[in-house]
């Protein structure tokens, strides 16, 4: 199955759309809405406005818009640089062009995509990982796909429809005390009640440890024991990488030439902008790439898991390897960690657009060539628009994420020996944690709550983590009291509460600005 020319331009179409807006909306919010979801809706309206239709149309659109949101939220990062550049003009200079913004994201990007194209069988087919932003997409675009009206008639429309109502109007409304998210509840409905009871519980424990800890015990939760669990599976993983290419006929093996081929250029490119324009030598480069690697699983793991990509978190943790390899570079620090951010962002994605296929229909070929035509038009959308965001904010672009992760740049940049006491002990302890309870999962099965789940509970706002727990809650309910009539509608009904927060987020940004100015 090929793009075709109509699928190909409604893609490219959604892809910029998404890739203008998310820049900003990301910096505003202070994270990534759902861009699944907002990128199904969106491809529905082109799809109809050009008079395409179909599922697997839609989810080429949806695809592209997925990428190029992912990839727009490296702007974050481009903020962090200016952030840098204005606490510590003397140790960075670094302010990157639009040419390089674009070389240099979009070869990031598009290098993870092809990395993770061989881990698609692994964890789809073999892990059945739940990915809950594309579940949720997929089931939107069965609803939306008329010639469905055996499985997915009226009745689960309807349930879309309302949720979807339900929880745009809440969240436009909802008082500053309620944290309540719906977004939450809707995720939670998908991923799975051990899951949701380990990131309630996160969040709870989280209560007990002072605020200036919490980033990095999560952190060293989420890859500590992301990391120990994909170890425990890589036999698993390189057996379904070897079936996949003992099978493979001459074409695919063509293809998968060609993957590796351009996975080469993209890192020539990326050590070329390194080196001539942002400074990093390129054993940094190659070291940044490969510390990436391990990251992009553990990324891929906490996102089929959790439904929130840790991006932050890895890009942290690698800060603090990089700093300890050449210690008092800033510069290196922080455009190495981003590298180690940008790469398992764009394979983690790619592996949520999988789940999305497979509940479709479409084919995986098709996917990852969506996935990459939104990288390009994402990098090319951010290179951009930034610099306009940023000249229309004198006093500098703010973001939460970025001001963390400037900070941590800043603080590992010096070494691990300046960093306190209580942070190395504190990130030690939360490690260790990891790695027991990864290795107990592998013993005990599925009663042991999920480390990464754990970290990431620690780092998101209770109202969500409590939301994903009462989601998952009422979905167990349910499904014992009515096991038939809910697993389509309960899924319609998840999408709702996803796509009306996630579009009523990007909304109140929008009018914030608007009124702003």
């Amino acid at each position: 199955m090929t793009m075709r020319p109509r699928e190909f331009a409604a893609a490219a179409i959604v892809a910029a759309v998404v890739g203008v807006v998310f820049p900003y909306a990301t910096l505003r919010l202070g994270f990534g809405p759902n861009v699944s979801i907002v990128s199904t809706l969106l491809g529905f309206v082109v799809l109809r406005a050009t008079g395409s239709s179909g599922r697997t149309s839609l989810h080429v659109a949806c695809t592209a818009g997925v990428a190029a949101g992912q990839t727009a939220f490296m702007g974050v990062a481009l903020a962090a640089f200016e952030i840098l550049r204005a606490r510590d003009p003397g140790r960075f200079t670094l302010h990157p062009s639009a040419p390089v913004v674009f070389a240099w994201i979009g070869s990031a990007g598009a290098l993870g995509v092809l990395a993770a194209l061989p881990l698609r069988r692994h964890f789809i087919e073999h892990e059945k990982l739940t990915f809950a932003g594309g579940a949720c997409a997929a089931e939107t675009m069965l609803a939306l796909d008329r010639r469905d009206g055996a499985q997915h008639g009226r009745r689960d429309i309807a349930a879309l429809a309302v949720s979807f109502v339900c929880a745009s109007g809440f969240t436009f409304l909802r008082p500053a005390a309620l944290a309540v998210s719906p977004l939450g509840i809707g995720s939670g409905m998908l991923i799975g009640l051990r899951v949701a009871f380990s990131m309630a519980l996160g969040g709870a424990i989280a209560h007990a440890f002072p605020a200036h800890l919490l980033p990095w015990m999560g952190a060293a939760l989420v890859v500590a024991g992301g990391l120990t669990s994909a170890l425990a599976r890589v036999p698993s993983m390189l057996s379904g990488i070897a079936s996949g290419h003992a099978g493979a006929s001459g074409e695919r093996l063509a293809r998968y030439r060609m993957a590796i081929a351009a996975a080469g250029a993209a890192l020539l490119v990326l050590c070329a902008i390194d080196g001539f324009a942002l400074h990093l030598s390129i054993p940094m480069t190659l070291a940044s790439v490969a510390l990436a690697a391990p990251l992009l699983l553990v990324g891929t793991r906490v996102l089929g898991e959790t439904n929130w990509a840790p991006v932050l978190s890895l890009a942290t943790l690698a800060q603090a390897v990089l700093a300890s390899i050449d210690p008092g570079n800033l510069a290196g620090t922080m455009v190495g960690g981003a590298l180690c951010g940008a790469i398992p962002n764009g394979g983690q994605h790619m592996m949520q657009s999988f789940r999305a296929a497979s509940i479709v229909g479409a084919s995986a070929r098709t996917t990852a060539v969506a996935q990459l035509v939104g990288v390009v038009i994402g990098a090319l959308a951010l290179s951009v628009t930034y610099p306009l965001l940023a000249a229309a904010h004198a006093g500098g672009v703010v973001s939460p994420l970025s001001e963390a992760w400037a900070t941590s740049a800043e603080a590992l940049a010096r070494g691990p020996s300046s960093m306190p006491h209580a942070m190395v002990m504190a990130m030690a302890a939360a490690g260790a944690v990891g790695v027991v309870l990864a290795l107990l999962e592998r013993r005990f099965g599925r009663v042991m709550p999920s480390a990464p789940a754990l970290g990431i509970g620690m780092l998101v706002p209770w109202g969500l983590a409590s939301g994903v727990l009462a989601g998952s809650a009422a979905a167990w309910i349910a499904a014992r009291i009515a096991p038939r009539s809910t697993s389509t509608r309960g899924a319609a009904v998840a999408s709702g509460l996803v796509a009306g927060e996630a579009l009523a987020a990007c909304g109140m940004a929008a009018v914030t600005a608007l009124l702003g100015h």
